[in-house]
């Protein structure tokens, strides 16, 4: 006999069934939070992740309010970098909308300018 977990599973985590984020509060332990969206062309689950961030142990408060929703990847006893490196497998995977945009927008940045050495030849 195996055991089906509840809730959403991105990569090889299984998170939490999701909740508004007006009503959402975290965890004791430290772990990795998906703000996702309704979105019934994502299958086979209509949850569409937005955004993937990590946070620490006792990191109390609500998120915030809107229709957005909230999902959690509890990691207990895990480091900052753990933590960082779940989130950034999970952001390369998914490609979230809000995550995306900062990438996008460095393509169209010129790139840095130094000092040049003197064309010609010298003497």
């Amino acid at each position: 006999m195996f055991s089906i977990q509840a809730g959403i599973r991105f990569n090889d985590c299984v998170f939490s069934e999701p909740v508004r984020a007006s009503e959402w509060v975290p965890p004791a332990c430290g772990g990795i939070v998906a703000l996702i969206a309704h979105d019934p062309h994502w299958s086979p689950r209509p949850y569409r992740p937005l955004y993937f961030g990590e946070f620490g142990n006792g990191a109390g408060g609500v998120v915030g309010t809107g229709e957005f929703l909230v999902s959690v990847f509890p990691m207990p006893y895990s480091t900052s970098a753990q933590r960082r490196a779940v989130c950034d497998d999970l952001v390369s995977g998914y490609n979230p909308i809000w995550q995306n945009r900062s990438a996008i927008g460095k393509l169209f940045t010129p790139p840095p300018t130094g000092p040049r050495r003197p064309m010609g030849f010298v003497a």
